[in-house]
């Protein structure tokens, strides 16, 4: 498998209790070679990535966890690339 993407990053979790749990990931990630097309740009560098997740176990058969990611595209996209970002929320419940 080849991929054009290299992701240099750094990762904290912290555990305030043992019912929670925070993560934090920053990525700069770059690309291999340019590419041809509308969708690109002139540059290798693909963009920042911040992502945030919280977990909790409310009960032993609910846990919630919140994400978010914001992206900041790079040169390796055309110029008017817009920011990304995905905020969710989720519940899972085992039974």
């Amino acid at each position: 498998m080849w991929t054009n993407i290299n992701l240099f990053g750094t990762y904290l979790e912290y555990h305030p209790s043992p019912k929670y749990k925070n993560k934090f990931w920053y990525h700069y990630m770059m690309a291999n070679e340019n590419l041809l097309g509308d969708f690109f740009g002139a540059g290798k560098q693909r963009g920042h990535m911040i992502m945030l997740e919280c977990m909790a176990d409310i009960s032993w058969r609910l846990k919630a966890y919140y994400m978010f990611e914001y992206l900041w595209p790079g040169y390796f996209y055309f110029s008017k690339a817009d920011i990304a970002i995905l905020s969710r929320i989720n519940f899972e419940w085992y039974f």
